[in-house]
């Protein structure tokens, strides 16, 4: 999928090289508009007739430009009311990975995205450099206008691995160009095709990975349900037990009361026995045969106790 209509311009290019950039003294478009002719190029994309010069002197004349050559973004929107920052795709990536599927959803969306990259990744000290992507391939590559020459590149090709390489996303809202030919319409309609052919692959992969979770949780759930079983079954006969054990507890008290209510009888058979032998004791002598058979009645108590 790329984007069409979309001039790509050089910061060397003769016509504009030696210009200065913004208000700045020493900057030229040369040597410091790679964001500036990216922002040309964007531009065009969206029907406005303009150039890094134009552009320039147009920012200009809004204030567009912070110490001298630092573009304000939203001085594209003073310049042209109708373009406006995507701020919520306003993404520093200076120190995490960048969002690659933000970028392909603007590309998605029919909107080329600016980016930040390392001029010589292969050095330590980033160099801060700017370039428009406008599509990518079948393969995955980002497809590039690179301002340092206006060629159309591939950016691993020169820029390395886009997820480490790419420092900053900027891109606009802005009235989307018409179809200028059928076959632009039908290079669109390609490019959506495949785009649900992709979700479709991707959806009937995640189809297949939940039908396996199912399958893995349908057997988790069976042995659950075994487990459950088995501690239902133990729980019964846990349960079957305690009652038991309880009515045998409800017997041997029952037999302890009775013992208990024996022992009282008992206890005060021997309390009256005893009472009698004491007035026993103080009988006469005649009455020793008396006494003695009451000795003999009271030690058959006193042994039965």
């Amino acid at each position: 999928m790329k984007l069409t209509n979309i001039n790509s311009f050089s910061q060397k290019d003769p016509a504009w090289a030696s210009v200065k950039l913004g208000t700045s003294t020493t900057c030229t478009i040369k040597s410091d508009g790679c964001l500036l002719c990216c922002a040309a190029s964007l531009c065009t994309y969206f029907g406005k007739d303009t150039d890094p010069q134009k552009l320039n002197t147009d920012l200009i004349r809004v204030k567009g430009f912070q110490n001298g050559a630092l573009l304000v973004y939203g001085g594209i929107s003073d310049v042209y009311p109708d373009l406006k920052v995507d701020w919520d795709n306003y993404i520093d990536c200076s120190t995490t990975p960048a969002q690659l599927d933000k970028i392909d959803a603007i590309l998605a969306s029919k909107r080329p995205v600016i980016v930040k990259v390392d001029y010589d990744y292969h050095t330590a000290k980033v160099e801060q450099h700017w370039i428009t992507i406008v599509g990518k391939a079948e393969d995955g590559a980002y497809i590039c206008n690179d301002p340092i020459d206006g060629t159309e590149i591939f950016f691993n090709a020169r820029y390395g691995d886009p997820s480490r390489y790419i420092f900053k996303i900027v891109a606009y809202f802005g009235p989307l160009p018409a179809y200028n030919s059928p076959e632009d319409r039908i290079k669109d309609l390609e490019d959506k095709v495949q785009s649900l052919n992709e979700r479709v692959a991707e959806l009937s992969l995640e189809n297949n990975t939940l039908r396996t979770d199912l399958s893995t949780q349908e057997k988790d759930n069976a042995d659950l349900v075994g487990q459950l079983n088995q501690a239902r079954s133990e729980r019964d006969t846990a349960n079957w037990e305690k009652s038991q054990a309880q009515l045998k507890a409800d017997g041997e008290a029952k037999t302890i009361e009775d013992l208990q209510k024996d022992v009282e009888v008992w206890q005060n058979q021997v309390k009256t026995l005893r009472s009698d032998l004491v007035r026993c004791r103080t009988m006469s002598v005649e009455d020793l045969d008396t006494l003695s058979l009451w000795k003999i009645l009271v030690n058959r108590v006193l042994r039965r106790g």
